[in-house]
């Protein structure tokens, strides 16, 4: 995927999400938990979507990155 690491305080802060523009998702970590969220211009019914809900990886924010 083309994700790109949003970091507070510039490229050396804590990693806030990740985010694909192409896509228009991000992924969010939260208690452990992985969460790829569909952004959406749709304001009436909900500006977003969760598409993606596992444990995450010790290793990775994003389990597609490599």
């Amino acid at each position: 995927m083309d994700d790109e690491n949003i970091k507070c305080q510039g490229k050396d802060g804590k990693l806030l999400f990740e985010w694909n523009p192409t896509l228009n998702t991000i992924g969010i970590v939260r208690k452990d938990m992985f969460y790829r969220v569909k952004l959406l211009s749709d304001k009436i019914q909900s500006s977003y979507q969760i598409i993606e809900e596992h444990p995450k990886k010790k290793d990775a924010i994003n389990p597609n990155n490599k």
